[in-house]
């Protein structure tokens, strides 16, 4: 047998099996574009969480600087605070038993 006899036989083999239609290019093509639509949408998915992590981020942290700014500094400065308000409440509370 010759080769071209060879692939006369393929061919006419080839020729009468059905292609299935989950294979078909049109199936392809469609399943591809299906899957970089999906793609896109995880993307922007995580681009959206990145940039609210971010703004979060940023609000704690200017939120810190603007309490250590009114506050004149640190930790000591909101204590010094905190001790103030709690002997006024003191005082407070002493001048209403008083009363």
């Amino acid at each position: 047998m010759s080769e071209k006899e060879i692939l006369d036989k393929i061919e006419k083999s080839a020729a009468q099996e059905k292609i299935p239609e989950s294979i078909e290019p049109e199936q392809i093509k469609r399943k591809l574009k299906e899957n970089q639509k999906n793609k896109v949408k995880r993307r922007s998915g995580i681009t959206y969480y990145g940039a609210v992590a971010a703004a979060a981020l940023v609000l704690v942290i200017g939120a810190a600087g603007g309490i250590h700014a009114v506050t004149g500094g640190g930790f000591q400065a909101v204590a010094h605070h905190l001790h103030s308000v709690q002997e006024q409440t003191k005082t407070a509370e002493q001048t209403n038993q008083i009363s």
